[in-house]
């Protein structure tokens, strides 16, 4: 008789904790609506321009202090800031802190 109700508390309790857990901020792009968030990838100069990679494929074109980006250029980054609507996607700084030495 446990086992017949056992079965159906696992699963739920399965099904509560997935729901309650959130997801990992280094990978979560939070910014699609316009809202803060932070996004990993890897930072590329490009005449004078700055983009940021993601391992997705994502690119955005980085709107921050010119001398701070240059300072991550070639660097695996994250990024906390604010994505406009506009093409290309661009990714207003408000925070970024390198996460490696080199892109991979």
């Amino acid at each position: 008789m446990r086992t017949r109700y056992l079965l159906p508390c696992i699963l739920l309790l399965s099904f509560t904790t997935l729901a309650q857990q959130t997801p990992n901020q280094d990978n979560t792009n939070n910014t699609a609506g316009g809202g803060p968030g932070t996004i990993v990838g890897c930072v590329s100069g490009v005449n004078g321009s700055f983009y940021l990679a993601t391992p997705s494929g994502e690119r955005y074109l980085l709107k921050g202090h010119h001398d701070s980006l240059f300072h991550f250029n070639g660097k695996e980054v994250r990024v906390t800031g604010t994505v406009s609507a506009t093409k290309p996607q661009t990714l207003k700084v408000s925070k970024i802190e390198k996460v490696n030495d080199t892109c991979q």
